[in-house]
């Protein structure tokens, strides 16, 4: 799998864990280790753009935090 400067690859792993890596990068799909990898494009943040990402806190469920993404930028999501 490979993830050019604008993409990511998202990685699922079999013990349930998900992790993102920011391209440019490449990866080898190992059937033993990973679910799956899916290449996904990032978000293109133009000047004078802005996205609110809301987040929660694994340890408490009810918490959840705001946070406000300015441009210009390339945003990846952190994984969930």
């Amino acid at each position: 799998f490979v993830a050019n400067t604008h993409e990511y690859l998202r990685i699922q792993m079999r013990s349930g864990e998900i992790s993102h890596m920011r391209g440019p990068c490449t990866m080898y799909l190992n059937p033993c280790v990973h679910e799956s990898v899916d290449v996904l494009s990032a978000e293109k943040l133009a000047d004078k753009e802005a996205i609110v990402v809301y987040s929660s806190d694994s340890a408490k469920a009810s918490t959840v935090s705001r946070r406000v993404v300015v441009g210009p930028q390339l945003f990846v999501p952190d994984p969930h």
